[in-house]
């Protein structure tokens, strides 16, 4: 009975959705300022056999879209990303808004619930942290302004989830299996996102012959960047010979960025110092391969968030994994978890304060790797 009355509720839910964006106070908010429509016309592009890198076709097709755009954005990702979004390219921009908005927030659900479910199942079943799991997550600023944007984050955060939960299907022991590495792959169309995790995955293949979930990866890269080639066989050309300047003077919240800040806005290659400190880090370390395994990924995934030479606060909503193992593997002590849930939630209203300035949200991965870390050095070295 309450499974059916949760299939009904699921469509009724939509269904209001859709009614409460259309209405008329609802259904223009953001829409000149929605990051969605520079890959909803790139997508357009790609699906016509255009090229959806060329910056006049998309100022174009964007200004006759939404006149009063307020900033031309020109789309940057290696073509692999037409693989996930170009079927939005089928729908005109005010539908695709809505339908973007209620597939974005069906599956932040559909995620959330089911890491809830893996850590109730694993650790001791505790009302206080199930509920604070989820009173983290409703008041997780990055994961709303991800919505109010339209952006596209969602997807690598479903693959990371889902590489997360096939890999540990028993907690706390790696499971190398080929699906975990293809759905890895969801994650590779921003790549400089999680680059300390896909390099620490290489590394321990080749230490421990424990190559399925590498190859799962691989083969997921390969299906995703031939995939583009089928309907717009010229989108490499389009690719390495696209025209205009990387954003890589801008200030963004990630330690490289804040270099650039602190030292020279022109020396642009610092913000991919910190990044090339870890990869030495990472590549010289062997504790890291005695250390809890499952600790060691949301450790990865926190850090490289932290040291990613271009990221935005939205893509902080690969932090909800780190948050929920947080929250629900300190539950079952009181004093550290009375602790816990009071930093998460002071976090989580402190950034909401500096929502105006993104690039000073820089602590906020930051928090969590050194979290994570205190947890780590406080496991004992076993064998991953």
């Amino acid at each position: 009975m309450d499974k059916a009355l949760k299939t009904l509720l699921l469509p009724i839910f939509i269904i209001f959705l859709w009614f409460l964006l259309d209405s008329p106070k609802l259904s223009n908010l953001g829409s000149s300022t929605n990051d969605l429509l520079p890959f909803w016309a790139a997508s357009k592009l790609f699906l016509e056999g255009g090229n959806p890198y060329d910056f006049n076709s998309l100022r174009n097709l964007m200004l006759n879209t939404v006149p009063d755009i307020a900033d031309i954005m020109q789309v940057w990702n290696p073509p692999q990303i037409f693989s996930f979004i170009a079927p939005i390219g089928l729908f005109e921009f005010n539908d695709i808004t809505k339908i973007w908005f209620i597939f974005c927030l069906c599956l932040y659900v559909f995620i959330f619930f089911s890491f809830e479910k893996f850590f109730q199942n694993f650790y001791k079943r505790n009302l206080y942290s199930k509920w604070f799991g989820r009173i983290f997550v409703v008041t997780m600023f990055p994961l709303f302004q991800s919505l109010a944007l339209g952006q596209l984050i969602v997807i690598p955060l479903f693959g990371l989830s889902m590489y997360l939960l096939k890999t540990f299907s028993k907690l706390k022991v790696f499971s190398d299996n080929y699906r975990a590495g293809f759905l890895l792959s969801l994650t590779l169309f921003k790549p400089h996102l999680l680059t300390l995790l896909y390099l620490f995955l290489l590394l321990r293949s080749f230490k421990f012959s424990e190559y399925r979930t590498l190859i799962g990866l691989i083969f997921g890269a390969g299906v995703f960047a031939a995939f583009p080639l089928l309907i717009n066989p010229d989108i490499y050309s389009y690719y390495f010979l696209r025209q205009g300047v990387l954003p890589l003077n801008w200030i963004n919240p990630t330690t490289g960025a804040w270099l650039m800040l602190l030292i020279s806005s022109k020396l642009w290659y610092l913000r991919f110092l910190p990044l090339l400190i870890m990869i030495a880090v990472l590549i010289g370390s062997k504790k890291i391969y005695y250390k809890n395994i499952f600790l060691i990924n949301f450790l990865l995934i926190a850090l490289s968030l932290c040291v990613a030479p271009y990221a935005w606060t939205y893509d902080f909503v690969l932090l909800i994994p780190c948050a929920l193992f947080l929250i629900h593997s300190l539950g079952k002590d009181k004093k550290c978890f009375s602790c816990i849930s009071l930093i998460l939630l002071s976090a989580n209203i402190l950034i909401c304060l500096l929502h105006s300035k993104m690039y000073l949200h820089v602590w906020y991965p930051i928090m969590f790797a050194l979290l994570l870390l205190k947890e780590i050095n406080s496991e004992p070295q076993t064998l991953s």
